[in-house]
């Protein structure tokens, strides 16, 4: 019974600590719609900022990292897009700080914005305005020639696109890698074999497949 209650005492001990371990600090609380916010250095000051999509605002805004746990007001990237539903940061004319890429399923668009430094992105630069529905997006240097590659996720076509880069962020046409995802929803890249070549995973929502 004594060995029962110290259990007891150190599990209720440890919940207490784990509660008392976490603290919300409050970033924003005037975004409307926020739908992802991913981490990303985009100003190569080795901290990591915070990227954001609004579907309300139609924004794509970032935060600076203060590198002290705190933030600055948001920054807009882009606010034309009608409906976004995916970012992501990479480096695509490999001038060595990060572009934002994105998906918009209002206006069928895929594009990115351009990382100018001095915490500056410039306009929109279209890949793609014929995608159906382009729900995800992701980088990845696919033909091996040292630049980064996207792959797309269409959610009404059940495509999943390749866009290859020239290597200064000029891609060439898409080339269909499946159209067997039915409701596509996501699209990422690792190395999943070993074998030094990036795959892709899919998840499709209706036909409850992940490949």
């Amino acid at each position: 019974m004594k060995k029962e209650l110290l259990l007891l005492t150190f599990v209720i001990n440890s919940l207490l600590l784990n509660a008392q371990a976490w603290e919300e600090k409050c970033i924003s609380c005037s975004t409307i719609d926020a739908r992802s916010v991913k981490p990303f250095d985009l100003n190569n000051d080795g901290y990591q900022d915070l990227l954001v999509y609004a579907v309300y605002d139609h924004d794509i805004v970032w935060y600076k990292n203060n590198g002290n746990g705190t933030f600055g007001q948001f920054r807009i990237i882009g606010n034309s897009l009608n409906t976004p539903t995916s970012i992501h940061a990479t480096d695509l004319d490999n001038d060595g700080d990060l572009d934002v890429l994105a998906t918009s399923i209002g206006d069928n668009l895929v594009c990115w914005y351009e990382n100018m430094g001095n915490d500056e992105f410039g306009p929109i630069q279209i890949i793609s305005n014929t995608e159906e529905f382009p729900y995800s997006i992701y980088s990845a240097d696919f033909d091996n020639d040292g630049d980064q590659d996207l792959v797309c996720a269409s959610k009404n076509s059940d495509r999943i696109s390749l866009y290859i880069n020239n290597g200064s962020g000029i891609f060439g046409a898409s080339q269909t890698i499946s159209t067997s995802a039915d409701g596509a929803n996501t699209v990422y890249s690792n190395d999943l074999d070993g074998d030094g070549d990036m795959d892709i995973l899919v998840s499709s929502e209706w036909d409850n497949k992940i490949a």
